[in-house]
């Protein structure tokens, strides 16, 4: 594969070197084109996609935080919905805060064509998030406090955000994007 660097790319770059994004800059992962081709991809997988997200997120909501080692010694392979806290300790599913922060995002996009982060903050802001984690809470306090969204930005060792990937590549995928590859 080449080595590319878009004009978004150095403007990450730049975020990372300044530190106003915490990461690791990582050519080898940040400068390659994607692995996938351009072929737009049929509507009942990515509704599969986007379904098997929010099952995924109600799944695991339950035993969020949890070393996947404890979690496995007290409930074994999780297959099945546990008690849960947010609905009375019943056995059904209910997607936390990742999978409606997915939802809108996407909706965002649908909207926009492109990721306003002020505008998604604010929208963020604006609507109750149920389940909402700490980091969440904390940046949407922040925003709430009037914190431009780069100033919102929390660190986390969570991994909520990986949930909203599939969101930001679903314009690419549904249309059949180069964009997606450079």
């Amino acid at each position: 594969m080449n080595l590319i660097q878009s004009e978004r790319q150095r403007g990450l770059q730049g975020l990372v070197a300044t530190g106003d994004v915490k990461m690791n800059w990582s050519p080898d992962v940040m400068e390659r084109r994607a692995p996938f081709g351009i072929k737009p991809v049929a509507e009942n997988r990515i509704r599969g996609m986007l379904l098997g997200l929010a099952i995924g997120d109600s799944l695991g909501n339950t035993t969020e935080g949890q070393l996947p080692s404890n979690r496995r010694e007290r409930y074994g392979e999780v297959r099945d919905y546990l008690p849960n806290r947010y609905a009375d300790n019943r056995r059904v599913g209910v997607p936390s805060d990742d999978t409606q922060l997915t939802f809108w995002m996407l909706e965002h996009l649908i909207e926009k064509g492109q990721i306003e982060p002020s505008a998604l903050a604010d929208l963020f802001e604006s609507h109750r998030i149920f389940g909402v984690g700490k980091t969440t809470q904390k940046f949407v306090d922040a925003i709430r406090a009037g914190k431009p969204w780069l100033e919102a930005t929390q660190q986390s060792a969570g991994n909520g955000a990986l949930t909203r990937i599939p969101a930001t590549l679903l314009p690419h995928i549904v249309r059949g994007s180069e964009e997606l590859r450079t």
